[in-house]
């Protein structure tokens, strides 16, 4: 429950941060602030994300022996100093791209910043530090709000809030300490046999999701290219809120789930880890389908309660146009995923994103890249075909498929829900009309979920009530 409490007070504090940075950049600082941050994003999962991930796959290995904890700390240090010596050749060179040169160096210290707060919880989920990860996570929220909103409200300049984002990722992991991980850096020590398994297992996983970070950074700056700074602010606004709140539901069944499942295929062997892949699969798709579907039906609500009103307009517009693939992308990410990496067959996860870029790319050549809309559609339609070919692989690794009653319940409890909260939808968009659709909503969800009893939620629930 510690993780759980601490991944929704993350999302709540990302979401808070992302909107009021929005408010005082205005539109077309903040798609550039938008654009550089995208550009992080995707530099950070090409260069330190294998470390998280062998971190946490590899969690026994990285604890019980000094070597293999201080070959990825060494491994860290290496591509930080690497990442920073590029950034500050990038910033003296002055190179010409479609950011200025001191936001696209910037945007590498903010992947070396990201890199490093992301390297650090991953050890402590790995351990079940519970504790220490929460402390972790609150230190970056309040510096976020302190050095982030604080550098918007105070400069209105791009370059200055992503500085202090740099610095509110960057520091907290020097300020939260973990008694379990001494070990530093020792070439006496270094495995390298572990960081060439942790690559050989990690490098598709990072690519995929390294393209998949791509599609909307290519639409950000087709966007800009095309119609402006201001209407990539606009298209931004929309992904970033609907993303994070898609992504923090993912990442935190993820946290709770996943381990589980490394945990039974070391203690009960393969077969047991896909049984618990197929039950994780049908909780976390079911969970996010409702979440995305939540988003598309109360969008003007959400605009009228939270978006500045410079947004007003096009945030519920493209939120609309982009819920569809942003709950493609994170059942891709977070339930179809987990298949491939517990087969350690990963491969197909970086050519179904391979696919959804082309699919991006290919439709923005049709499309016209004017119209922010079109856009918006052609990436949703991206992450759609990145899901089903995932989802039609599946079996060919040896999946197993989720119980067909599971299945039928999800959908029944989608269309419930649906049914519930498709006529709210006439009200007058508000705080009044977004708090009813989302109770009525999640009432309506959640009693189906138990009524079907989806995913053995009944059992679940019984010993937790039990427990406490």
């Amino acid at each position: 429950m510690v993780l759980l409490g601490a991944y929704g007070l993350n999302a709540i504090f990302n979401l808070a941060i992302g909107l009021l940075v929005a408010r005082f950049l205005g539109p077309a600082e903040f798609g550039r602030f938008a654009l550089a941050l995208a550009f992080a994003a995707v530099a950070q999962l090409l260069v330190f994300d294998w470390l998280r991930l062998s971190a946490l796959r590899f969690a026994p290995a990285s604890e019980s022996s000094g070597g293999a904890a201080a070959s990825l700390n060494l491994a860290f240090a290496v591509l930080a100093g690497a990442g920073g010596a590029l950034a500050l050749i990038l910033w003296v060179a002055d190179v010409e791209s479609p950011l200025a040169a001191p936001l696209l160096a910037l945007s590498l210290g903010c992947a070396v910043a990201n890199g490093l707060f992301d390297f650090r919880c991953a050890r402590m989920r790995a351990c079940f530090d519970d504790a220490a990860y929460a402390r972790l996570m609150l230190a970056k929220n309040i510096l976020g709000v302190a050095l982030t909103v604080g550098a918007a409200v105070v400069t209105h300049s791009a370059q200055a809030t992503l500085a202090g984002a740099c610095i509110a990722m960057a520091a907290p992991a020097f300020l939260v300490r973990r008694k379990t991980a001494r070990t530093l850096f020792s070439l006496s020590q270094l495995d390298m046999p572990l960081l060439r398994r942790s690559l050989a297992y990690s490098a598709p996983i990072v690519l995929a999701a390294a393209l998949y970070a791509a599609i909307p950074l290519l639409n950000r700056a087709v966007i800009a290219n095309s119609a402006g700074y201001a209407e990539a602010g606009y298209f931004a606004l929309a992904h970033d809120v609907g993303s994070r709140l898609l992504a923090a539901i993912g990442a935190g069944l993820d946290v709770l789930l996943f381990q589980l499942a490394v945990r039974a295929d070391d203690e009960k062997g393969r077969a047991a880890a896909r049984a618990q892949v197929a039950r994780n699969g049908v909780l976390i798709v079911s969970i996010l389908a409702a979440a995305a579907l939540g988003c598309w039906l109360v969008a003007p609500s959400l605009e009228a309660v939270f978006a500045p009103p410079e947004y007003h307009g096009p945030f519920a517009a493209h939120l609309e146009r982009l819920a569809p693939g942003l709950f493609c992308q994170a059942v891709a990410l977070f339930a179809l995923s987990a298949i491939y990496q517990i087969e350690r067959r990963t491969v197909p996860l970086l050519l179904a994103a391979l696919l959804g870029l082309a699919v991006n790319a290919g439709l923005l050549a049709v499309v016209s890249s004017a119209d922010p809309g079109l856009v918006a559609a052609a990436q949703s339609a991206a992450f759609a075909a990145s899901a089903l070919a995932l989802l039609a692989f599946a079996p060919f690794v040896g999946a197993q498929a989720p119980p067909a009653r599971d299945v039928a319940g999800a959908a029944l409890a989608l269309a419930a829900m649906f049914a519930a909260t498709h006529p709210l939808r006439a009200f007058d968009p508000g705080a009044t009309t977004l708090a009813l659709q989302t109770t009525v909503g999640a009432l309506v969800f959640g009693a189906c979920a138990l009524v079907f009893n989806l995913a053995g939620v009944r059992a679940a629930l019984a010993v937790r009530i039990q427990r406490g």
